[in-house]
């Protein structure tokens, strides 16, 4: 579902580009073992770790219109009184596939495929490592730094280096910046060069 009185093009958009990709991970039905996988393990750790089954809410606004920010984040996960929330902000996911179906036309829904599955099982990371905010709580810069500095790493292990390096799949040009960047810098989230690159990609200043 989508909030009231959503656009017709985002209704259609969520329901055959996004909802797939989803429902197959959250059913155990991704047809990358791997990825799968990664999903499910995440997934009995956050059962065991949450009292409340999680949620989806879905949003056809853009991060811009709702945050007023020009960076885009089409999954943002917090803990609500127990239950684990995922907002999806649909408006972001159509720019990005247009953007992609304009730059990589042969590629974009391949690409764009692999984006969704990234995305949601690096927020499912956070919830797997409890990195997350906890209701009404807001992330300092500080704590949304260690947030993502910790938490990429386990994404970049058990998501980003399996499409890569065994299915060999086309990634967009941000997640291969996560995973060059972990591997540049030798896989260690102490380092100096990987405090720097999620540093920069959040834009937070240290």
């Amino acid at each position: 579902m989508l909030n009231p009185n959503p656009k017709p093009e985002m209704v259609t958009f969520l329901e055959r580009r996004i909802n797939p990709i989803f429902n197959s991970l959250l059913k155990g039905k991704y047809r990358l073992g791997l990825i799968q996988k990664a999903f499910l393990e995440n997934d009995k750790l956050i059962r065991g770790k949450y009292p409340v089954p999680g949620k989806f809410i879905n949003s056809d606004k853009t991060s811009l219109e709702l945050f007023n920010q020009d960076i885009q984040m089409p999954l943002r996960c917090r803990v609500e009184k127990g239950q684990p929330t995922i907002l999806v902000l649909v408006g972001d996911w159509l720019a990005i596939f247009n953007k992609l179906k304009a730059s990589i036309p042969p590629k974009a829904e391949s690409v764009f495929e692999s984006m969704l599955a990234i995305a949601l099982n690096h927020e499912f990371d956070h919830f797997a490592l409890g990195t997350i905010p906890q209701d009404d709580h807001i992330d300092t810069p500080t704590e949304a730094f260690e947030s993502e500095r910790t938490t990429w790493p386990r994404t970049c292990e058990r998501t980003l280096k399996p499409f890569i390096e065994i299915y060999k799949k086309q990634l967009s040009d941000n997640d291969m910046g996560y995973h060059n960047a972990w591997m540049a810098c030798g896989r260690n989230a102490e380092s100096e060069e990987w405090r720097s690159f999620i540093a920069e990609a959040y834009g937070i200043e240290l």
